[in-house]
């Protein structure tokens, strides 16, 4: 944007304010508002007209680095007019899709700066019967996604974040909405966020999986996640003190770090990936402090994930009165996928307790890696090219080979080398995406390596309908049967289980277990999981 063009934007916002203020100077007079709303109206009008004199200055002028301050009064501007029009068009009912459509240019533009990079209606409370906001972040190529709408059969108004455009790209050309952007540049205190009821995280696990190097696991990388995570609550303002005049907890007040200063320490980290376990408390915690409404919580990591990590993030969550809190591991091929995939999850709900359990009621048939792809029966896979024969067993050295007739190993990035050693077929993307629980058809983008480990990387869709189909009081079993059935062809039982879909009317009606929220947090520290 011109200099000049940003400079209108300024100038912009103090007419408002300006505008605003005589406003409510006015209802003050008539009785309609109170001398502390008219001192309030005034003071971000007097903070808008300094900010536009300081910047006709800074143009005039342009001292050293005078850029980042003139920078920083176009986005203040931007934010207080939009925060000013939310305000007023709440106060004229609810904001909808169609209402939203029929805003003039200039208001729209205003909102979507102010929301982004989310969506401009998740400035507003949600309409009677609107879906459930969900953040997915380390979002992938729709792993929750596509368990979620297509296996679970939920809908829900989701954003997913993730780094890699590839995946990104993959999630979009399957209709989910996607940011590319590192979650750490986001703000977790967003005004978008507030009426975002479920976040997802799926952090990278190369620091802590055996299939990686491990660095996640040296005590030291322990030690400081664990220390960075045991202060996000106090940063958050969940943190308790003990008041030894009268032996009552109470809360400490927020410090005044920003949660880059929070996440500073991580940066000493040998592989930085294991530092965004820190994501995991971060924003929910930070979405609390701000305001927000979330009520659960879902996670995915490696299964060797540290019990001091474990215990560190649980200590958080309950220290800010999260009823429910549990780690769980769950490994895919036991619930019907063609390969193993042992994941590690935290399920959190601020009020109230799962009742949907993650055991099915009978055992899943399981599914050979031959009969997701078709192929006949006794072949083997190789998995690491031809190696030397180890005289003492009369095998590869390595174990390079594994048989095709039962779930096949965890797919890797390295996967892309796999092949079939009666004729060295190797996988394609569509083959991966099967094997770990997608559909045939689903829209693979990128190149055959980086489609591959996206397939690798991701969370099953059988999974996620499991883990999120718990959290959200939806019975899971009878659509991951289906989903089975259509994808490899899994028999279904003779008897459909007669349970309802939902405990809740629907996704919008919100989770079968939820309770009602307190508007304040108790001020006693809860140790309940």
């Amino acid at each position: 944007m011109q200099r000049e063009q940003q400079l209108a934007v300024v100038e912009e916002a103090d007419r408002r304010l300006a505008a605003y203020a005589d406003q409510v100077r006015a209802a003050h007079a008539n009785g309609t508002a109170t001398l502390e709303d008219a001192e309030f109206a005034d003071l971000f009008a007097t903070e808008a007209a300094t900010r536009a004199d300081d910047c006709h200055w800074l143009l005039q002028e342009q001292p050293e680095d005078w850029q980042w301050i003139f920078d920083c009064s176009v986005a203040w501007a931007r934010a207080e007019m939009g925060a000013r029009l939310v305000a007023d068009l709440e106060a004229d009912g609810w904001m909808t899709p169609e209402r939203y459509a029929g805003l003039d240019e200039e208001a729209r533009s205003i909102l979507i700066h102010y929301a982004a990079p989310w969506p401009p209606l998740w400035l507003f409370r949600p309409a009677p019967g609107a879906l459930q906001r969900v953040i997915n972040l380390f979002a992938g190529p729709g792993g929750w996604c596509e368990g979620i709408r297509a296996v679970l059969g939920v809908d829900l108004d989701m954003v997913g974040v993730d780094v890699s455009e590839d995946a990104c790209a993959t999630a979009r050309a399957a209709g989910y909405r996607r940011i590319v952007a590192s979650v750490t540049d986001l703000e977790p205190e967003h005004p978008a966020l507030r009426w975002v009821v479920g976040l997802i995280l799926s952090p990278p696990c190369q620091a802590f999986s055996p299939a990686g190097r491990r660095k996640g696991h040296e005590q030291a990388a322990i030690g400081l996640i664990r220390d960075v995570l045991l202060h996000v609550g106090a940063h958050a303002g969940f943190a308790m003190i003990l008041d030894p005049k009268d032996d009552s907890w109470h809360r400490v007040p927020r410090s005044d770090y920003t949660w880059e200063e929070v996440r500073e320490p991580l940066a000493a980290l040998k592989d930085d990936r294991a530092g965004l376990m820190a994501e995991v408390a971060i924003w929910p915690l930070a979405m609390l402090a701000a305001g927000g409404r979330i009520e659960w919580v879902a996670m995915e990591q490696s299964s060797a994930l540290p019990e001091e990590i474990e215990t560190a993030l649980r200590d958080q969550f309950e220290q800010a009165d999260w009823r429910h809190v549990e780690f769980t591991t769950l490994e895919a091929s036991q619930y019907g996928t063609a390969t193993r995939r042992r994941r590690r999850f935290l399920m959190a709900v601020r009020a109230g307790s799962p009742i949907i359990p993650t055991t099915p009621a009978e055992p899943i048939p399981v599914t050979s890696y031959a009969a997701a792809l078709d192929w006949p029966a006794g072949e083997e896979v190789n998995t690491r090219g031809e190696r030397p024969i180890d005289p003492a067993t009369g095998r590869p050295k390595g174990g390079n080979c594994f048989s095709a007739d039962k779930p096949g190993w965890c797919l890797t990035s390295k996967s892309r080398t796999w092949k079939r050693q009666s004729d060295g077929l190797r996988l394609n993307p569509s083959d991966a995406g099967r094997l770990v629980g997608f559909r045939a058809d689903y829209p693979w983008q990128g190149s055959r390596s980086s489609a591959i480990e996206q397939a690798a990387d991701v969370v099953s869709p059988v999974i996620s309908a499991i883990v999120i189909g718990r959290l959200l009081g939806r019975y899971w079993e009878q659509p991951v049967r289906e989903h089975l059935h259509r994808l490899y062809g899994t028999p279904l039982p003779e008897r459909q289980s007669s349970a309802p879909a939902a405990l809740g009317d629907s996704a919008a009606a919100g989770p079968g277990w939820q309770a009602e929220i307190p508007a304040h947090q108790p001020n006693t520290l809860s140790r309940s999981a």
